[in-house]
C-alpha cells in the first residue's frame, strides 16, 4: 500500500522447465540444462488499484478542521451521497509470451463508481461496477441489486444487464439473528 489509497500487487509465474525457442511450448527438459538458470519467467503480473469515498472527498476539503466553517457545512450536504459511493482506478500489466515473443500486455485498464442509494428507510439500491475500460474502449455496464430491509431479514433483486443474468435472494441479515451460526453463503 501507498499513501493509504494505492495499492500494488506483484505476481510472477515461474516454470523449471525450459521451453521451444520457436513455440515457447514446455519441453522435458530442465531450464537448469540449457541456461544454468532454476526457473524460467512465463509471466508476470502487475495490478495497481485505488479507491476513494465521500469521506475522503470531504477530509481533503476540510483541511484537517475540526470545526467546519458555515460555507463547508454547506459543501458537506453534496457529500452526504457520496458516503456510500467509492470510485475506483485498475491497472494490470502482464508480460507473457504472445506468439513466440515476449509481451507486455494491458489487462486491466478502467475506472469504476460503485455506490448505494437509500430511497427511504428500508430500501436502498447499489449500483456496482459502472465505469469505462479504456483497454476496450466501452463502457463497463453495472450490476444493480434492489433490496428491502425486513427486520432480521433482507430480501432483494440482483441484475446484471450485460450477461443477462438476474437472481432473487431473501437472506438472514447480518448480525440480526447473532445466536444462530449459520454459514455465510451455504
Amino acid at each position: 500500500s501507498f499513501f493509504k489509497i494505492i495499492n500494488a500487487t506483484l505476481s510472477m509465474t515461474l516454470d523449471p522447465y525450459s521451453a521451444d525457442p520457436y513455440t515457447n511450448r514446455r519441453i522435458n527438459v530442465y531450464e537448469w540444462n540449457n541456461s544454468q538458470q532454476l526457473f524460467r519467467m512465463t509471466s508476470t503480473a502487475l495490478n495497481i488499484s485505488t479507491g476513494f469515498n465521500g469521506q475522503t472527498i470531504r477530509s481533503w476539503f476540510q483541511n484537517g478542521k475540526a470545526n467546519p466553517t458555515e460555507k463547508q457545512k454547506n459543501q458537506n450536504l453534496g457529500f452526504e451521497l457520496l458516503q456510500s459511493c467509492n470510485i475506483n482506478y485498475n491497472l494490470r500489466l502482464n508480460r507473457q509470451y504472445v506468439e513466440g515473443k515476449d509481451s507486455l500486455v494491458f489487462a486491466a485498464n478502467e475506472i469504476a463508481i460503485n455506490g448505494a442509494i437509500n430511497l427511504s428507510k428500508g430500501w436502498n439500491i447499489i449500483v456496482s461496477r459502472i465505469g469505462y475500460d479504456f483497454e476496450k474502449k466501452r463502457i463497463t455496464y453495472p450490476d444493480f441489486t434492489f433490496s428491502r430491509n425486513l427486520h432480521c431479514w433482507e430480501m432483494g433483486l440482483s441484475w446484471q444487464p450485460e450477461p443477462k443474468t438476474w437472481n432473487f435472494f431473501l437472506r438472514v441479515r447480518p448480525g440480526s439473528l447473532g445466536f444462530i451460526n449459520v454459514p455465510f453463503r451455504k
